[in-house]
């Protein structure tokens, strides 16, 4: 008899159990090799998270295969650009009208780990998937691929 650690509480119990005694999560034979798939997902998921954050995104939920993370608003420093409007005797006024524009709001996205270790992203508001991330082994960089909308939702534009 092996002890293993439970895929849901972490404690260790029989790997002849069929249930843990502790939190009460079905195990089926050969749970063992499941426990990898469990700490595979979660250590893919755990990149993921790290990565994005590297990247200046904040972590403002997180659970064990999902978190909610925000990409705060692009700031202008409007100080700067009312004197060098001034300076400039009101020329700088496109410049700072084009940057106060353009500047991105506050991004959020909801962000879960699948089976085949790929991410999935969603808008948080609408719920709709954006896209699928998937770790490139070689690289370590994660790769970009965009959603497949199902054929039931109509495309935009006109008719053909």
């Amino acid at each position: 008899m092996a002890m293993i650690k439970c895929p849901e509480c972490g404690r260790d119990i029989s790997d002849q159990a069929g249930a843990c005694p502790h939190c009460g999560y079905p195990l089926k034979k050969g749970e063992a090799a499941g426990v990898v798939v469990h700490d595979q997902k979660e250590e893919a998921f755990a990149k993921y998270v790290q990565d994005r954050v590297a990247h200046g995104w904040q972590i403002i939920d997180k659970e064990r295969y999902l978190a909610i993370l925000m990409l705060p608003a692009a700031t202008v420093n409007h100080i700067l650009h009312l004197l060098l409007s001034i300076v400039t005797v009101g020329i700088w006024l496109i410049v700072w009208l084009i940057v106060a524009l353009g500047a991105r709001g506050e991004q959020r996205i909801r962000a879960e780990v699948n089976d085949d270790l790929s991410m999935t992203e969603f808008n948080p508001r609408t719920n709709a998937a954006i896209c699928n991330r998937v770790l490139n082994e070689k690289t370590g960089i994660w790769e970009y691929r965009p959603c497949v909308r199902p054929a039931s939702v109509p495309t935009t534009g006109g008719t053909q």
